[in-house]
């Protein structure tokens, strides 16, 4: 058997030992009880008030209650799964209602196809609703857009119901 065997076998020894009488509590001799009894001071003598430790005082026993007086009886049985109710919330100021906000123009129907520069102004060839357009400086498209500026990268429109102006991007900025 080698010594790591035997250690194996005092270590599992040792084990068992304290499983099973290492948790069992020393017991004391029936002569060694009634020494320690006679040791410890009688209930009665104990001193209640640590003001007077000349006077022995007996302490007072109270008597049980009955449960119902502790559960305070007259109220009801609660559940304890119930889910408890949120606290109303506080009373909101009552405040006028927001005005609506401004109304806003569509968004363009129209998207860049081409532009072309004729040798006096620039034509943009625009697509809206399956048909192509052309728009030059100050023509008025479907009744509703103002063609207000061509630059190299962007048409700007005047959207006529609203008079608001709304930019639409056509290239690279190369003229």
């Amino acid at each position: 058997m080698s010594p790591r065997h035997l250690a194996l076998g005092l270590g599992l020894l040792a084990a068992l030992w304290l499983v099973f009488a290492g948790d069992a509590p020393a017991q004391p001799s029936p002569a060694g009880r009634v020494a320690a009894d006679k040791r410890l001071p009688a209930p009665a003598t104990i001193n209640a008030s640590p003001r007077s430790p000349a006077a022995p005082a007996q302490e007072a026993v109270l008597a049980l209650q009955p449960r119902a007086a502790l559960m305070q009886a007259s109220a009801k049985p609660r559940n304890p799964f119930a889910v408890p109710t949120p606290p109303t919330p506080p009373a909101a100021a009552v405040s006028a209602p927001l005005p609506p906000p401004p109304p806003q123009a569509p968004q363009l129907p129209f998207q860049f196809v081409g532009k072309q520069y004729d040798g006096q102004a620039w034509s943009v060839f625009l697509e809206a609703n399956g048909q192509t357009v052309i728009a030059q400086l100050g023509d008025t498209l479907l009744n509703q857009y103002r063609v207000d500026a061509i630059g190299a990268s962007e048409l700007q429109f005047t959207y006529l119901p609203l008079q608001q102006r709304q930019l639409l991007a056509i290239g690279q900025g190369q003229e």
